[in-house]
């Protein structure tokens, strides 16, 4: 969903937008489907914390599943991606390698912490992209932003966890509740109100928050959580009726989680799809550049559908190599245990 929302900003489809913003105001498709793995992610890291318990080993295991894959997709990006969309265009692809600003290997170097601090490389932008022509802007990864806001996530369940205040129902639902107030607020307009701290005046925080301490309560109340096919069918319909009509971040996202649930512990698809591969992640990460190479080997100009087609296939098999060569044998090393 993410790949096909930003196959307009990136590419130029569906004239030019993100798609789903042309029925809504709220949210594209890519930011549901962010929402939705965000709450799903909630659920599943406190369960992780749950099941090891101790900070350095909990951190080490999210290390590895976060940092290998975005260290490989910024060198693919700064070493294949990069100089073949410049042969592409017919441009010299030797600038970017002998630039003294925002050169290749500071490409890599810059963002090595999850931090986006360098979202260009010298020289290889290329005047046709859509990005430059509607946006006067360029960036190789504008997916990348999600990552440490994601992290920043497990380092507040961590915190929960070592206060031992994932085991106390009633402070998270305080919490909770807070956090939804201001998604509310922010969600109806009236997000002025962050003006008051001036470190949290990125909209995207309250998006990346909720879902994911929706997911905690959820995991927190497990024992007590039911779900029903008619209540996730209702939800479905509420979710996009308010998708539709306005009011998705103050109610819809909500019931939308609910639908999620359902369908992901009544389908079977976590018992029978990415149990022995899991693509996800190097599908997310190679997206946005595989998207901006094949637009510029001149893909796009088939139509949006082959064109998305292509993308999504290139961006499994980039996945699948990531998963084989870097991310499965990096899960490898959860257990080890070096000596003091």
């Amino acid at each position: 969903m993410v790949i096909v929302s930003h196959l307009g900003p990136v590419a130029g489809a569906y004239g030019g937008k993100d798609f789903g913003t042309q029925w809504s105001s709220e949210q594209s498709f890519g930011g549901i489907a962010v929402s939705g793995f965000l709450f799903i992610s909630g659920f599943l890291i406190s369960r992780s914390w749950n099941a090891i318990q101790k900070p350095g080993r909990f951190l080490w295991h999210r290390f590895l599943r976060i940092f290998p894959g975005f260290w490989l997709i910024l060198i693919v990006t700064a070493a294949v991606f990069a100089p073949l969309v410049q042969i592409l265009v017919g441009r010299d692809p030797q600038p970017f390698i002998s630039s003294d600003s925002d050169s290749a290997i500071g490409y890599v170097y810059n963002n090595l912490l999850l931090l986006v601090r360098q979202e260009t490389i010298a020289g290889t932008s290329y005047d046709a992209s859509h990005l430059v022509r509607e946006f006067g802007t360029f960036a190789w990864n504008g997916s990348l932003w999600t990552l440490p806001f994601e992290f920043g996530m497990y380092c507040v369940i961590l915190v929960f966890g070592m206060l031992r205040l994932l085991e106390k129902r009633q402070i998270l639902i305080t919490s909770l509740v807070v956090v939804v107030f201001f998604s509310s607020l922010q969600g109806l307009g009236i997000a002025s109100l962050w003006n008051m701290w001036s470190g949290v005046q990125d909209y995207r925080i309250l998006l990346v928050v909720t879902p994911f301490m929706c997911g905690m309560l959820v995991y927190l109340y497990r024992d007590k959580f039911e779900v029903h096919g008619n209540w996730a069918a209702a939800s479905t319909v509420i979710a996009i009726l308010t998708y539709l009509n306005g009011g998705w971040l103050v109610i819809g996202q909500y019931f939308f989680y609910y639908a999620i649930l359902w369908f992901v512990l009544k389908s079977g698809i976590l018992t029978s799809w990415g149990t022995s591969r899991d693509l996800s992640y190097g599908i997310y990460l190679v997206g946005w550049p595989m998207t901006l190479l094949l637009s510029a080997a001149g893909l796009h100009n088939y139509g949006d559908i082959p064109f998305l087609v292509a993308v999504l296939c290139a961006a499994h098999v980039y996945a699948l190599v990531s998963w084989t060569l870097v991310e499965k044998p990096a899960m490898r090393l959860k257990g080890l245990r070096p000596k003091a």
